[in-house]
């Protein structure tokens, strides 16, 4: 601390002065008072400048910091301080300070990185050849933080292409389909189905209602081919009626059976279709 001058003259030097730790008065960052120096005074070096130890108690608050001292038989002065983090100290006055050229370390980094909103990165500091390959893990990227958004288009169309390489035509194919579409082999099948109820019913359109036994004969009391007692029997009635030699439930049940063997054909194709 210094010069202390003579209060007299303003000019000779005060080279004996005795100066207690009371007669330094410190003011940090944030104070609305001074404090005294915690221990000890001032020791006279040459030419009335003076040094005094300070401790961690003077230096408690980062940031700017004042020192006044005011002795009798010398004019005031004031010393303008700036405290600092021990870290931000090391890096810039001690062993691990950086050099004037080359890289940042591990070891600088993490002594940078102590310093609260000391340090900010300017724009486009980090270029691609700046990472390391693979420096970036899936240890590094937080859970849900590439959303929707983050992702470009292209990469959606990408993503889409990797999950199925099937064609309309391949689809088809997987599910037993023939190259006509869907719509087309079931209006085939609806059509066949129609053809062969309108057979069914060209036959049974030539029943009666009111079919009667007649003690072994049967006939059609309102129907054209109404018979009397010595009409037509079971065969006849079945040739004239265009019927095969089996019965008509025998041949019901057969085209029953043809249509559920068909519908279940059917079933099997558009059970493998989704509802939407």
């Amino acid at each position: 601390m210094g010069h202390f001058l003579d209060s007299t003259d303003g000019n000779t030097e005060e080279t004996a002065l005795t100066i207690a730790n009371t007669d330094i008065k410190i003011w940090k960052t944030g104070a609305t008072s001074l404090a005294n120096k915690n221990s000890g005074g001032a020791t006279h070096i040459s030419n009335g400048i003076y040094y005094a130890v300070l401790d961690a108690t003077d230096t408690n608050t980062i940031g700017p910091m004042v020192i006044f001292c005011h002795v009798a038989g010398a004019l005031a002065i004031r010393l303008e301080c700036c405290v600092l983090d021990e870290a931000v100290y090391d890096v810039m006055f001690g062993t691990t300070a950086l050099a004037t050229t080359g890289n940042l370390t591990s070891s600088t980094i993490g002594a940078v990185t102590a310093v609260t909103n000391g340090v900010s990165l300017s724009d486009n500091a980090i270029t691609a050849a700046k990472i390391a390959t693979d420096a970036i893990t899936a240890d590094k990227i937080a859970a849900d933080a590439i959303g929707s958004s983050e992702l470009a288009a292209t990469a959606v169309t990408e993503i889409q292409s990797g999950l199925s390489t099937l064609d309309a035509a391949g689809i088809r194919t997987a599910v037993g389909l023939a190259a006509a579409n869907l719509d087309t082999q079931l209006a085939a099948i609806d059509d066949a189905v129609d053809t062969e109820v309108a057979a069914i019913k060209a036959v049974t359109d030539k029943l009666d209602d009111t079919l009667e036994d007649d003690g072994g004969t049967f006939r059609f009391t309102t129907n054209a081919l109404e018979q009397g007692p010595a009409g037509l029997d079971a065969a006849g009635i079945r040739t004239a009626v265009g019927l095969a030699a089996a019965n008509l439930d025998t041949q019901l049940a057969a085209i029953d059976d043809a249509v559920d063997t068909e519908v279940a054909a059917i079933k099997a194709v558009t059970d493998k279709l989704d509802d939407t």
